[in-house]
C-alpha cells in the first residue's frame, strides 16, 4: 500500500550551556542549505517497540544523522502539516526538545545528509542569515 502521507519528527537538541545543536543539509534535499535541526521520516522499525511511534523517529533520525544517542526525555514542542515538494506528499511534522542532561554529546554527521552542524545560541539561530521562519518559529516555543 502506498503511504499517502509521510510522518516525520525532529528533535532541538539543547546542550547545558544553552546552545542548540544545528545542521544544514545539502542542497535538493528538505530545506537544503538552510539552518535545521536533526529529524526525518518515519520508518517501520519505530512502531516495533510499541513506544512512543513519534519520538521513536526523532530518536532514531538523530542517531543516524549526528551520531547522538538520546538518553535524555524529549518534550514535545510543535506539530503542523505541510506539503513536501521533494516527495510530492503531505507531511505530518512533529518537533521534540531534548534538554541534555545524561545524553553524551559527540556529534558524528552522517555527510550524505548533514553537510554542516554548529552549537547556536537561540539568538544566533533566529538571525542567522538562512534561517526559515518555522525554525524561528521552534525557537520562540522553546
Amino acid at each position: 500500500m502506498k503511504k499517502k502521507f509521510i510522518v516525520s519528527a525532529e528533535c532541538i537538541i539543547r546542550s547545558t550551556k544553552e546552545k542548540y545543536l544545528t545542521i544544514i543539509r545539502p542542497e535538493g534535499k528538505n530545506a537544503g542549505g538552510k539552518i535545521s535541526f536533526p529529524g526525518g521520516g518515519s520508518e517501520k522499525i519505530d512502531g516495533i517497540n510499541n513506544n512512543d511511534f513519534l519520538k521513536n523517529i526523532a530518536i532514531r533520525e538523530v542517531l543516524e544523522e549526528v551520531g547522538i544517542n538520546i538518553k535524555d526525555d524529549l518534550k514535545y514542542i510543535h506539530s503542523s502539516i505541510f506539503f513536501d515538494e521533494f516527495q510530492k506528499k503531505n507531511v505530518l511534522h512533529v518537533v521534540f526538545l531534548c534538554n541534555v542532561v545524561k545524553t553524551l554529546i559527540k556529534v558524528i554527521p552522517l555527510k550524505k545528509e548533514v553537510i554542516e552542524y554548529n552549537w547556536l545560541t537561540k539568538d544566533e539561530i533566529i538571525s542567522y542569515s538562512n534561517c526559515p521562519p518555522w525554525i524561528k518559529m521552534y525557537m520562540e516555543l522553546v
